[in-house]
């Protein structure tokens, strides 16, 4: 039962490609669209959780302050960005391997080590991830659109390393906060940043883009209350339960939640490939699980 909020929203995340995509063919802008997917957000975990607490500008507050950089909008300015310069094959693969960084820094920062099965275990979800987003091109065998511009992969590093200290911070966050106002603080602190892009671009077209059509409202209605708001809280929730490690591993379950949905919607194929890719995930995930991190001396 504890693993269930980071399983589900891994698989809420994993299928936002198609609303966001959406949402993006009525031209709205990327920095728009996460403006006002974060307002909805902050105003649901309000409403839950109303209880003021003052701005300290102390070491806590300054934690809120990163993730809510690190997490939220520079996170996803980079990753969408990375989109414009090369492919989402690409950008993919490199976001999957959000769990690997964040060991790493684990262990460069913190001076801890996973164990053997946690490593065994991310490295198989890794290649399986590999064979889910490579699956088009193994089923065809064409390999030609895999030229890449070096520009994009290097801001999707960067994203997945953004992502990476976010989850560190996170989880040097004092216990007493509860993951509902880390929630909130977060996107606090993601609007405030996110607005010196959104504002520049934003216009009332954009308004009157979403809310005339249905289906382009309900897809910015999921990413904002479903995808941030309750997805981030249970992400938020997950870290506090079963630790940093174990949290991330779910990640890897996007690049496959990504592939069933665009399959649902008639615009990819789920291929043998991927069906090996998702056994593959599988696995890691459950070797990963069996691996708890120990702390060198």
């Amino acid at each position: 039962m504890k693993y269930i909020p980071a399983l589900f929203t891994a698989i809420v995340w994993g299928s936002t490609f198609i609303a966001s995509k959406h949402i993006i063919t009525h031209g709205i802008e990327p920095c728009v669209i996460m403006f006002i997917r974060f307002v909805l957000a902050y105003i649901v975990l309000w409403c839950i959780c109303p209880k003021y607490v003052p701005i300290r500008w102390n070491r806590d507050e300054l934690k809120f302050l990163l993730v809510g950089l690190s997490g939220g909008s520079l996170y996803f300015l980079f990753e969408y960005h990375a989109l414009q310069y090369t492919t989402a094959i690409n950008v993919g693969l490199l976001t999957s391997t959000v769990p690997i960084a964040g060991t790493a820094l684990q262990y460069l920062f913190y001076k801890q080590s996973p164990s053997r099965h946690y490593i065994i275990g991310s490295l198989i979800a890794f290649v399986g991830v590999g064979f889910v987003i490579l699956s088009p091109l193994l089923q065809t065998s064409d390999f030609s659109s895999l030229s890449v511009n070096i520009l994009g992969d290097v801001l999707c590093i960067i994203s997945v390393l953004l992502w990476s200290v976010y989850s560190l911070v996170l989880e040097r966050i004092p216990s007493d906060y509860s993951p509902f106002f880390v929630s909130r603080r977060l996107f606090f602190y993601a609007i405030i940043t996110i607005s010196l892009f959104a504002i520049p671009n934003f216009s009332i077209q954009d308004i009157c883009s979403i809310t005339g059509d249905t289906s382009c409202l309900l897809s910015i209605l999921y990413l904002g209350l479903i995808a941030s708001a309750v997805c981030m809280w249970l992400w938020n929730w997950s870290f506090n339960s079963i630790g940093l490690s174990q949290t991330n591993v779910f990640l890897y379950l996007m690049p496959l939640i990504s592939l069933v949905t665009a399959t649902l919607y008639n615009t990819s194929e789920f291929t043998l490939w991927a069906t090996i890719g998702a056994v593959l995930i599988f696995i890691g995930i459950i070797l990963a699980d069996k691996g708890k991190t120990t702390t060198q001396a």
